[in-house]
């Protein structure tokens, strides 16, 4: 049997999506709904545009090192987006962590299909010429970003 909320995490996916997607760069819209077909399904958008409080908020908990204005998600368009593993494709560990209370561990990283599909990520990343970036010195799973986004935004 599933978890309770784990109908309530697929609703609140499929919500999202349309508005994460609404929120990308053109060219980064096309190629994050070129990923989710690369992929299966088993990945959906779950964060485009993050505002400043949303990026004190990531910085806090270690989920960025950039401060608002830093990111690529912090402009309109986002030229950045965050994706996750939907748990309807992919087998995620389904009891809530204590960084996201209330949802599956969309991140999962210790099944064997979680492995997969983040590989699939990063070469579908690469085949679309997109950039993945490090948050120290782990990958940032989730994170793709259009390469030269400070150029986009007139910084160097």
């Amino acid at each position: 049997m599933k978890p309770l909320h784990f109908d309530a995490t697929c609703r609140d996916l499929d919500l999202k999506k349309p508005r994460v997607l609404a929120e990308l760069h053109p060219i980064l819209q096309a190629k994050v709904q070129q990923i989710v077909v690369m992929t299966g399904g088993r990945l959906t958008p779950y964060c485009g545009y993050r505002g400043p409080v949303e990026q004190a908020a990531a910085l806090q908990r270690g989920a960025s090192f950039a401060k608002f204005g830093e990111s690529p998600h912090n402009f309109h368009p986002a030229l950045a987006c965050d994706l996750v593993l939907d748990p309807r494709f992919v087998e995620v560990n389904t009891v809530p962590d204590d960084a996201h209370p209330g949802i599956p561990n969309l991140w999962e990283r210790r099944t064997r299909a979680a492995t997969e599909a983040w590989a699939d990520l990063e070469q579908a990343a690469r085949d679309l010429s997109l950039e993945r970036v490090n948050i120290g010195t782990e990958r940032d799973w989730p994170h793709v970003q259009l390469p030269g986004w400070r150029a986009l935004v007139g910084r160097s």
